[in-house]
């Protein structure tokens, strides 16, 4: 199987559990699993994606735009971190164990949405053999249009 479906399945199992199994790698997990998708389908870095007003566009609803762009700013502040050369790379997560379980749930549920909403067929692909999953990352899509 490959790596990346596995990573996906991590973060879909993470945020959608009670387990804190990974509660220390899932940081790492979905930068990279950001990384991969944003090199792969943008030739751009996980900041570049998530501040190109092109992209953002591409979601086709306003509050999908907003709620995107601000989720880099958001993972860094609850680092407690204001660096811009920070923001800008991403390289290290290490913040992620001053952040909550819960945060980290959200932000997994975040991250799933994000790759389905910029493409659904790239995470359908990889979930293929559960449909139960999309359903369930749809959910978590439009509770972010509902808050």
């Amino acid at each position: 199987r490959n790596e990346y479906t596995l990573m996906l399945e991590t973060i879909y199992s993470y945020a959608n559990s009670t387990d804190d199994g990974n509660n220390l790698a899932i940081g790492n997990i979905m930068r990279r699993v950001l990384e991969a998708f944003t090199t792969f389908e943008y030739k751009k870095d996980i900041a570049a994606v998530s501040c190109d007003k092109e992209i953002l566009d591409s979601m086709g609803n306003e509050k999908y735009s907003q709620y995107f762009e601000n989720l880099m700013y958001r993972l860094i502040l609850n680092g407690e971190s204001h660096s811009s050369d920070h923001v800008k790379s991403l390289q290290d997560l290490n913040f992620y164990s001053t952040v909550s379980t819960e945060e980290k749930r959200r932000t997994a549920k975040d991250v799933l949405c994000l790759i389905n909403i910029l493409n659904p067929k790239h995470l359908a692909s990889h979930f293929s053999k559960n449909a139960k999953k999309i359903n369930e990352i749809n959910k978590w899509c439009d509770s972010i249009l509902n808050m």
